[in-house]
C-alpha cells in the first residue's frame, strides 16, 4: 500500500515537473513568436493619423521622461521642430511615430503604454540613455538576428580590459522591466532597445546565466527600415556592430 502510495507520489511530482517546464517553454515561444511579429517582418497597416498638437505635446513629455532629456532637446535637435506634424501609424502591433518620414518613437504594444524611442532618436540625441547595457562587438551578430542578450554577453559596469578602456556607459544598477539601450563595447551610440528582464541582483544570484535584456527594437529591423535607413557611423553594418 505504501508503495503504490509512493509511486503514485513520484508520478504526480513527475507530472508537476513537465507541466512546469512546458509552462516555461509556452512563455519562451510566446515571448520570441512577439518579437518575431512585432519588427521581424514588415506588416504595416494602411491608416496614417496625424496627431493633434495636444497629442504631440504628450508624446515630447512622456518621450523625453523615457529617455531621461529635457522636452527642449527633441526641438533643438532637429527631431520634432514646434510646428512639426506627428503622424502615427501601426507597424504589426505596434504604434510608430513619425515626424518627416522618420520613425522617432513606438508604443510597443500599441496600448497607449510606454513610448520608446527609436534608434534614429537614440542616435541624434547622445545625451539621451547614456547609460544602459554594453556587450561585446562579437555579440552583436545575435541581437541583429533577432536574439535576445543573455546575461553573459553583458559587460559588468566599469570593467578594464587589457588595453586600458572600460565599459563606462554600462548601467550600474537595474531593475526588471527597465527599459535600457544596448550598446557595443567602445562604440557610443545604442544599436537596440529592450526591457531588462531581471534585476541586477537577481542577475548577481544567478550566476549571470539566462536572459538579461529582452529586446524591443534594433537596428536593422523592419521599424529602422520605415526610416531613412541611415547609420551613424562605418562601425555599423547588417551582420555586425
Amino acid at each position: 500500500m505504501k508503495h503504490a502510495l509512493d509511486c503514485r507520489l513520484s508520478r504526480l511530482r513527475c507530472i508537476d515537473k513537465c507541466a512546469e517546464t512546458l509552462r516555461q517553454m509556452c512563455r519562451r515561444v510566446a515571448w520570441r513568436s512577439w518579437r518575431l511579429r512585432m519588427f521581424k517582418k514588415c506588416v504595416p497597416s494602411g491608416s496614417h493619423t496625424q496627431l493633434s498638437k495636444s497629442d504631440a505635446k504628450k508624446l515630447r513629455k512622456a518621450a523625453a521622461e523615457t529617455m531621461g532629456v529635457d522636452e527642449t532637446l527633441l526641438e533643438s535637435s532637429g527631431l520634432m521642430p514646434p510646428k512639426s506634424d506627428v503622424v502615427v501609424g501601426k507597424l504589426n502591433n505596434a504604434k510608430v511615430y513619425c515626424v518627416n518620414d522618420q520613425p522617432l518613437f513606438f508604443d510597443p504594444n500599441g496600448k497607449g503604454g510606454r513610448i520608446l524611442p527609436t534608434v534614429y532618436t537614440l542616435w541624434a540625441i547622445p545625451e539621451a540613455m547614456p547609460r544602459g547595457i554594453v556587450t561585446y562587438s562579437e555579440v552583436s551578430p545575435k541581437v541583429l538576428g533577432g536574439a535576445d542578450l543573455m546575461l553573459a554577453g553583458c559587460i559588468p559596469s566599469d570593467e578594464g580590459y587589457e588595453d586600458g578602456e572600460t565599459s563606462q556607459c554600462a548601467e550600474t544598477s537595474f531593475a526588471a522591466g527597465d527599459v535600457l539601450a544596448l550598446r557595443a563595447r567602445g562604440n557610443p551610440h545604442a544599436f537596440a532597445i529592450g526591457e531588462m528582464a531581471v534585476s541586477k541582483a537577481e542577475a548577481e544570484a544567478c550566476g549571470m546565466k539566462g536572459r538579461g535584456l529582452k529586446v524591443m527594437h534594433h537596428y536593422p529591423d523592419a521599424l529602422w527600415a520605415m526610416g531613412d535607413k541611415s547609420a551613424p557611423g562605418d562601425s555599423f553594418r547588417p551582420e555586425r556592430v
